[in-house]
């Protein structure tokens, strides 16, 4: 069976079979017509050979002349009496021969017309023409076999295949030449529709000089515009949302449902230390787990675990989207937002109990003072005393909570600083106090200007002093340097007070922390000192370090 399934092979082989079939039927009613046509002058010829027989037909020796008639003509010559006898036959013996009466031609001929017929011979065995005219007394008949007529009907024949070989010949070409036609611009337009399937959508079909197929590629054309159009659009909504999810400080997994990794944000590189190709390389374990739960749930799966050392906290949303087994993952290191929350937290606790201190001292103070006031005038000063000692603890605590807000909650206007001559004024102001207890006060201080809030950086230096000062010793000194390298401005505070454990050094930056609770109110700060000198210090761009020996004291550093 023809498998073929190109356009001109096809053409050629429907022509073939539809030529086949018209030439057998053409040949045919060609061979009937011609042998038809050949069978009448065939019969034409022998009326005028029997008319011309006829005349010369004698009345006696008729057998012999039969004889002599039949080999002159090539025929074969029969007469026949009135009453159907045969009288003589230029092939046969008359007298053993039938009565012709009831033969059609003879019939005819008796009846005074001329006789045609073509039949099978009884005595030859062989199909015959008869032609049959009347004579005196009788017919003469003259028959020739058919077969004569198949040199000249194989002849007409032959010239007919001839010639239909050579239509046919030509109707393979024209075929041929009409389908590569045909076949080349649809060829042309299949490549082009593969090209523009595959993505190439800078291939524009050829226009053709065949109707149908100029429009097939205009139809071709549109389609391309359109695919390109929506292309173009679905394109631009991938490029703003990768912007969108390369943008989000959360870390963005898409998982297909082979649990490959189809997209994965810069940002989760940096919450999981590595950029999986698959949901196998995903770690922590958890949220491998939280993926399948999701596709088998059919619904967002949340989860908070621990992961890497330090230990940070990851908050993990799985999500099934899209296609079949597709999960978004948005992992957030919520590290930091857990550490502000318990710092605030904290924060409220701690200043409630701070500031809940010196009221109730207060409230107590004022008692004891209306008593005294009353039963014991000495000592109602004392009382006095305390009331301002709490009032003042109260106002620093209240300052230093409104430095801080502001510090946490404004950026600092930044102006140039002559940082050297803030450091002398805020040493000669601490001098008075430092005296009282005893401390000796030494700056070295080279002239540094730089670009800073002179009110902040004020604030950072005096909270230093305070504290360098609160927590030493009588008979101990503190020291302050500044100078600048590299880019850098350093200041330290130094003293020789009792120092801080290294178990402390990692909190002492933190709101309300202090590292000795059982110190006496003399030494009792705010507790918020030290996270003030972090925020201005931070705010300006620097870092605030501290090294710190049990008994031996501490350096402050801020470096800007």
């Amino acid at each position: 069976m023809f498998r073929s399934r190109r356009l001109a092979s096809r053409l050629l082989v429907f022509y073939a079979i539809t030529f086949v079939a018209l030439i057998g039927l053409f040949g045919y009613l060609g061979d009937l017509i011609a042998r038809q046509a050949l069978r009448d002058e065939l019969s034409t010829g022998l009326e005028r050979q029997a008319v011309t027989l006829a005349a010369l037909l004698p009345e006696d020796d008729v057998a012999v002349w039969v004889d002599a008639a039949a080999d002159e003509g090539g025929l074969r010559v029969t007469v026949i009496a009135s009453d159907g006898r045969v009288v003589a036959d230029s092939d046969a013996d008359a007298g053993e021969m039938e009565n012709h009466a009831d033969r059609p031609e003879i019939a005819r001929a008796l009846s005074g017309e001329v006789g045609r017929a073509t039949r099978n011979s009884v005595s030859t065995g062989f199909e015959q023409v008869y032609v049959a005219v009347p004579v005196d007394d009788g017919a003469l008949r003259v028959s020739i076999p058919e077969r004569e007529l198949i040199g000249p009907l194989g002849d007409l024949r032959r010239r007919m295949l001839a010639i239909m070989g050579l239509l046919g010949l030509v109707g393979v070409t024209a075929v041929a030449f009409v389908a590569r036609r045909l076949a080349r611009p649809l060829r042309g337009l299949s490549e082009t529709a593969a090209a523009i399937a595959a993505g190439d959508l800078d291939r524009a079909p050829s226009g053709s000089p065949i109707t149908e197929i100029d429009e097939l590629a205009r139809s071709i054309g549109a389609m391309k515009n359109e695919l390109a159009t929506r292309l173009d659009a679905v394109e631009t909504e991938r490029r703003m949302l990768e912007g969108l999810l390369d943008a989000l400080p959360q870390g963005t997994l898409l998982i297909s449902g082979a649990d490959e990794v189809v997209y994965a944000n810069p940002a989760i590189g940096d919450v999981l230390s590595v950029v999986p190709e698959s949901l196998h390389d995903v770690a922590p374990y958890r949220i491998q787990t939280a993926v399948r739960e999701a596709r088998l749930r059919g619904a967002g799966i949340r989860a908070d675990l621990e992961h890497g050392r330090p230990t940070r906290i990851l908050q993990t949303l799985a999500t099934p989207v899209g296609e079949v087994g597709q999960v978004l993952v948005v992992v957030e290191d919520v590290t930091q937002k857990r550490r502000v929350e318990s710092m605030r937290s904290d924060f409220v606790a701690n200043a409630s109990h701070e500031l809940k201190t010196p009221v109730a001292s207060i409230l107590a103070s004022l008692d004891a003072l209306r008593i005294a006031s009353q039963r014991d005038p000495d000592r109602a000063e004392h009382f006095t005393d305390l009331i301002e000692r709490s009032a003042r603890q109260l106002s620093r605590m209240v300052s230093d909570l409104l430095d801080l807000s502001r510090l946490e909650s404004t950026d600092p206007v930044i102006d140039s600083v002559a940082l050297h001559e803030v450091i002398d004024e805020e040493v000669q102001r601490s001098k008075a106090w430092a005296g009282e207890k005893d401390v000796v006060m030494e700056v070295d201080t080279e002239v540094i200007d730089i670009e800073g809030n002179e009110a902040d950086l004020r604030l950072a230096v005096r909270n230093l002093l305070d504290n360098a000062i609160r927590y030493t010793d009588p008979g101990g000194s503190v020291s302050v340097t500044a100078g600048s390298g590299a880019g850098k401005v350093v200041v330290s505070v130094a003293d020789t007070g009792s120092g801080i454990a290294q178990r402390h050094l990692d909190r002492i930056f933190e709101r309300f922390y202090r590292v000795d609770e059982s110190r006496d109110a003399a030494r009792r700060g705010t507790g918020l000192g030290l996270a003030i000198v972090r925020h201005v210090v931070e705010n300006h761009g620097g870092t605030v370090e501290v090294e710190s020996e049990l008994g031996v004291g501490s350096i402050f550093r801020m470096v800007l």
